[in-house]
């Protein structure tokens, strides 16, 4: 049976909701998760660690959208997304992306 040892993470978000009009309306999201990981415990000191290594430290993201009621079955959605991760290793990255849905309820 593996030794398991339990790791601790933890993270909060905020979020702000604005109605513009009966019809329009905009929410922008920031989140943040944080992982306690003793690295140099579990792997030993020094730079030859496994792939395992490179377990996300800290993860970002930001939600920008904002949403089109035109009429009361249908619903238009255009967002933007920035997330960012720094890992244990010390790497750093960024993600961008815009989507865009339409949703029609029955």
């Amino acid at each position: 049976i593996p030794d398991l040892d339990p790791v601790t993470a933890w993270g909060w978000h905020v979020s702000y909701h604005h109605a513009w009009t009966d019809n329009i309306a905009s929410n922008a999201v920031f989140a943040w998760v944080h992982t306690d990981l003793d690295a140099n415990a579990l792997y030993g000191p020094g730079t030859n660690r496994p792939s395992s290594f490179r377990t996300n430290e800290d993860l970002q993201s930001i939600h920008v959208n904002s949403f089109w009621y035109p009429v009361d079955q249908v619903s238009i959605g255009l967002e933007y997304i920035r997330g960012m991760r720094h890992t244990f290793a010390g790497d750093y990255a960024t993600a961008n992306k815009v989507q865009l849905g339409f949703w029609y309820s029955f």
